[in-house]
C-alpha cells in the first residue's frame, strides 16, 4: 500500500474541507441570512445619472425581495457581465410581487450583457404560495423611453417582461427591448398590454410553460382604451413555448377607437406547442395593419380575423 507524506495528507484534508465548504455554499441561494435588497434598491433609485453594478463581492448572486423604480428619470444602469439578481427564497408571496418594477419612469436605460435576472418559478407553484400569474421578472408600466438590453430573464412566476400600465392607465411610450434572452417563464416570455412605440429586436424567447396562454410573446390589450401602435418585432426567435410562439389576442380592442399598427420582420418561430404565429379573438370591424415581412413561421393560425384588419407581407 502506497504511503503518503504528512504534508500531502494535510494538503488533501484542506482541499476536502474547502470542497465541502464550497458545496455547502451553493445553498447561499436559499439562506435567509442573505438579503441584498437595500443595496440594490439604493443603487437603482439614487440620484446619480449613471450607475454600474458589479459582481457581488462574495462572488454570489444578489439575493433580493421585490425591487421598484417609481418616478425615476434620466438614468442609465449597467449590470456587469456575471451579475446575477435572484429572487429571495420564501419571498414574493404577493400576487403582484415583481423582481423589478419600473413605473411612471422616463428615460431609463438598463444594460446587462452577460447578466441574469432569475426568479423561482417552481416555488410559486407550491402550496405555500397563493396562485398568481403576475409575478413578473420586469414590469414596465406607464413609462416613457425605457430601454432594456442584453439581460437574461428566467424562471419568473409570470411574464419574463410585462409592458403595460399603472393606475394612471397611460400606455408605455417608446419602449425598447434589445438582445434579451427570455427563458422558462410561467405565463409569457413577453406580454404587451399597452404600447405606443415599441421595438423588440434581437431577442430569443423560449421555454414558456406554466399557465395559459404560455406564449413566447403575447400582444393582448385588456381594455378598450389601450393601444398597440407602432410595435415592431425584428430579428427575434421563438421556440419551445408551450403555447404559440407569437400570439395577438384582440378580444378587448375597441373597433371604433383602437390604434393598431404592428410589424414582424426577419423573425423565426418554430417548435412551439401551438401555432408559430396566431391572431385570435378579433372584434368585427376592427381596423389596423399587421405586417409580416421575411419571417420563418412554421404554422400560422388566424381565427375569426375580419377583412377590416389588414395582414400583409409589405
Amino acid at each position: 500500500m502506497k504511503k503518503y507524506s504528512l504534508p500531502f495528507l494535510l494538503f488533501l484534508t484542506i482541499c476536502l474541507l474547502v470542497a465541502c465548504k464550497t458545496f455547502d455554499a451553493v445553498d447561499v441561494y436559499t439562506d435567509p441570512a442573505y438579503d441584498d435588497t437595500e443595496v440594490l434598491q439604493t443603487l437603482l433609485t439614487q440620484k446619480a445619472a449613471d450607475v454600474r453594478i458589479q459582481k457581488h463581492p462574495e462572488n454570489r448572486p444578489y439575493i433580493v425581495r421585490p425591487l421598484k423604480m417609481q418616478g425615476i428619470e434620466n438614468k442609465k444602469i449597467i449590470f456587469e457581465p456575471g451579475v446575477v439578481v435572484m429572487a429571495k427564497k420564501g419571498e414574493f408571496h404577493g400576487k403582484l410581487d415583481f423582481l423589478l418594477s419600473i413605473e411612471a419612469c422616463k428615460n431609463i436605460h438598463i444594460v446587462g450583457y452577460g447578466a441574469t435576472f432569475a426568479m423561482r418559478k417552481s416555488d410559486y407553484r407550491s402550496a405555500a404560495y397563493v396562485k398568481s400569474e403576475w409575478r413578473h421578472g420586469i414590469r414596465i408600466a406607464s413609462s416613457d423611453n425605457v430601454t432594456i438590453e442584453g439581460l437574461k430573464v428566467k424562471s419568473t412566476g409570470g411574464d419574463g417582461i410585462y409592458v403595460g400600465y399603472d393606475n394612471s392607465q397611460a400606455s408605455c411610450k417608446n419602449t425598447k427591448l434589445l438582445n434579451l434572452t427570455i427563458e422558462d417563464n410561467y405565463r409569457q416570455g413577453i406580454s404587451v398590454v399597452a404600447a405606443d412605440g415599441l421595438l423588440i429586436e434581437g431577442c430569443s424567447i423560449f421555454g414558456t410553460r406554466g399557465t395559459l396562454p404560455e406564449a413566447g410573446i403575447d400582444f393582448e390589450p385588456n381594455g378598450p382604451s389601450k393601444e398597440l401602435a407602432g410595435c415592431v418585432v425584428r430579428n427575434c426567435s421563438f421556440s419551445y413555448n408551450k403555447g404559440a410562439g407569437i400570439q395577438i389576442h384582440l378580444y378587448y380592442a375597441d373597433p371604433e377607437n383602437f390604434p393598431l399598427d404592428m410589424t414582424f420582420e426577419n423573425c423565426t418561430s418554430q417548435r412551439n406547442g401551438l401555432a408559430a404565429f396566431s391572431i385570435i379573438q378579433v372584434p368585427k370591424k376592427l381596423k389596423g395593419t399587421i405586417r409580416v415581412i421575411n419571417c420563418n413561421f412554421k404554422g400560422i393560425q388566424f381565427i375569426k380575423v375580419p377583412k377590416s384588419l389588414i395582414v400583409t407581407d409589405k
